[in-house]
């Protein structure tokens, strides 16, 4: 499996610097922020094109969220996110990273005819169906990340995301720090193994995973090696206080890896 980082957690000034240090500490590939990265286009290219980095996936940053309860926020939302699959095709990313939306609803409950839940789950597959075949024409995913409960309403886990991926043909982005918040076990990625299309991982307190974090983590990459998976493991948390960490960080994953 291939390892990358968040940009904003990475040591430097510049995108070269960060891409030097991933270099330094052994990483494959880094996941940049997709708010004002077409305007940095040419800068990604010229800096990568040095590097055996990668351009691993892109975080949406949309401005508003996708379930907005105003038409035009909704529409901002849906342009950017376009905006941010053709970059991603551009820097031949794997994948765009969405959350639907954050915090509480912002669409009416509209009962007996639909309960709020229900008519974000419809407008969101409304949404997707029209998003997943201009994703799959620039041959980029469209990676729909579960966050727990304390974070939004909606979508909590791999089970919630599923409903959503079969409907639409989206990937899921099985964060390992959300899925233990939310009690999921393992199993979870074995049942769900064909939608998988990216990984996150972080300690429980949402850290850099240090040597004893690996205790309860390893159950969660062997059973990704044991499924198949051979995709990017991401590493998106806090800032180290020490950027060493993440050189150690590197060396314990490749070293459980065998």
């Amino acid at each position: 499996m291939k390892l990358a980082c968040g940009e904003m957690i990475i040591p430097g000034n510049s995108l070269r610097e960060k891409v030097e240090f991933l270099k330094y500490a052994g990483f494959d590939g880094i996941d940049l922020v997709g708010a004002g990265l077409k305007d940095r286009l040419e800068e990604v290219k010229d800096t990568l094109a040095e590097s055996n980095i990668k351009v691993a996936a892109i975080y949406s940053r949309l401005q508003y969220p996708l379930l907005s309860g105003d038409i035009e926020e909704r529409r901002i939302a849906i342009e950017q996110l376009k905006e941010r699959l053709l970059v991603a095709s551009e820097l031949e990313a794997l994948g765009v990273i969405f959350v639907p939306i954050f915090g509480p609803p912002r669409i009416p409950d509209l009962s007996p005819f639909m309960n709020t839940l229900e008519l974000e789950k419809a407008l969101l597959i409304a949404i997707l169906r029209e998003m997943v075949p201009i994703a799959e024409k620039l041959q980029v995913r469209l990676l729909l990340e579960p966050v727990n409960r304390n974070e939004t309403h909606f979508i909590n886990n791999l089970t919630q995301g599923f409903e959503i991926a079969r409907e639409t043909g989206v990937y899921l982005l099985a964060d390992i720090y959300h899925l233990i918040l939310e009690d999921q076990t393992v199993d979870t990625l074995v049942k769900y193994r064909d939608y998988i299309g990216y990984v996150h991982i972080a300690s429980k307190s949402r850290e850099v995973p240090k040597e004893e974090d690996f205790i309860y983590l390893k159950p969660w990459l062997d059973t990704l090696r044991c499924i198949g998976y051979e995709g990017y493991i991401s590493l998106e948390c806090s800032p180290p206080e020490n950027s060493e960490e993440l050189r150690r960080f590197v060396d314990l994953f490749r070293r459980l890896e065998g």
